[in-house]
């Protein structure tokens, strides 16, 4: 019966992932697409292997009996998961606490982070960390651009900040590299990066002209830059020329690009996942 649990889960999961495609609208819909193709899978098979876990190697579902072998394997797929993951989080925080070392400056105003600069010709700005991120800058950046451009670049590293990204997406990030079997984990990363930065640069058109957050984008891409960690998020995560053309359009359009109010109840798909606990209780 475990068995044909965990085969039940990894068809739904194909499917869920090959019916996605590329969406459209405005990114708050693409947003809410791409999470649900992203995250229903992973989770609905997550779950099936917890409740394989929590059943215990011997029994009977359903008439049927359970084997315990089944069990063992779930066991050793959830303890290299979280061996994994252990070891990137290890990985990275050493990253962070090598950012230490570098001073903090003085912030701009409408800043209230710790700002630490990096002595380096790169052009790089990014928050690192957690839950409560630093924003880290070079002096490569620095040297390229003027107070306006800077401000608006500041101003897009805010909006990391105010969504959590560094967290959030240091989660997502673990979760494809556990998952990258899956059809379409790349291509729906990506669009997730892509709009991770248009919401960012949504928010910071809120308090700078949007025509010079652009420039400075422009100015930014057209010089090399530094590879980011993976608890990072930085002004362009190795854009491509569509992805980069995308952003510049959005912040070119004409129409206000304010971010619409969170709309909590579109999260009631996630309820899905716990479908395999419902089999607990018919396990003895």
């Amino acid at each position: 019966m475990h068995s044909i649990m965990i085969a039940l889960a990894a068809i739904a999961a194909l499917v869920l992932r090959w019916a996605w495609s590329p969406g459209r609208g405005n990114w708050q819909q693409r947003w809410q697409k791409a999470l649900l193709f992203f995250l229903l899978p992973i989770l609905l098979l997550a779950m099936t292997l917890i409740a394989i876990a929590c059943m215990g190697p011997q029994g009977t579902m359903a008439g049927m009996p359970t084997v315990s072998y089944t069990y063992q394997l779930v066991c050793l797929a959830l303890g290299v998961a979280i061996a994994l993951s252990l070891h990137q989080i290890i990985s990275t925080q050493k990253t962070l606490n090598h950012l230490h070392q570098y001073p903090p400056i003085m912030p701009p105003p409408g800043i209230n982070q710790t700002l630490r600069l990096l002595p380096q010709p790169q052009v790089f700005c990014a928050q690192m960390g957690w839950w409560q991120p630093q924003m880290v800058v070079t002096q490569g950046l620095l040297d390229l651009l003027d107070t306006e451009h800077l401000n608006a670049v500041f101003a897009h590293e805010q909006a990391h900040y105010h969504y959590r990204d560094t967290f959030w997406f240091f989660t997502l990030g673990l979760l494809r590299r556990l998952t990258s079997w899956l059809p379409h984990s790349q291509d729906l990363w990506e669009e997730l990066l892509t709009l991770r930065e248009l919401r960012a640069d949504a928010f910071a058109s809120q308090k700078v002209d949007k025509l010079v957050l652009a420039e400075a984008l422009l100015l930014a891409v057209s010089t090399p830059v530094m590879a980011t960690p993976e608890a990072g998020a930085t002004l362009h995560p190795s854009l491509n020329g569509d992805r980069l053309q995308e952003r510049i359009d959005a912040l070119l359009e004409t129409h206000p690009t304010s971010p619409p109010p969170p709309c909590y109840w579109s999260w009631g798909w996630l309820l899905m996942t716990l479908l395999p606990l419902v089999a607990l209780p018919f396990h003895s």
